[in-house]
This record gives C-alpha cells, sequence and structure tokens, in this order.
C-alpha cells in the first residue's frame, strides 16, 4: 500500500536504504539532506532495527508499506 504524508499510518521513523528507495521511487534522484541525525530505532518501512531519521529528511516520500506486517 501506497502511504503518504497525510495518511496516519504514515511512518515516524525511516532507515536510510528505505527513504533513499522511497525517494527515488518519486521519479527523482535519491533526494537526501546532506545532514541528518540517527538514532538507533525500529524502521517505520522496512520493520528492521537499525539507525533511522524522520522521513522529512527524505523530503517526506511516499512509502510503500506492508501494513500486515509485525513490527
Amino acid at each position: 500500500m501506497i502511504i503518504n504524508s497525510w495518511n496516519d499510518n504514515y511512518p515516524t521513523w525511516v532507515c536510510r536504504e528505505c527513504g533513499l528507495e522511497a525517494s527515488k521511487n518519486t521519479g527523482n534522484k535519491p533526494l537526501a539532506f546532506q545532514l541528518s541525525t540517527y538514532h538507533d530505532g525500529v524502521c517505520g518501512v522496512c520493520g528492521k532495527e537499525k539507525s533511522v531519521t524522520e522521513p522529512r529528511d527524505f523530503w517526506y516520500p511516499d512509502f510503500n508499506i506492508n501494513l500486515d506486517r509485525d513490527i
């Protein structure tokens, strides 16, 4: 399911890999801030525990998220 930033299921935290992939899927070159603050957490897209930051660091892309997954 494609999740947009105005959707209640939009992730609060996202890993770099998922953020860049979502940004790339918008038809642009992968967009990301040059400097972001990361912390250890669970990515709201892939559900893996890794370094995460806010989706704004990837210009609030649309994410393809399986809402049936267990996090």
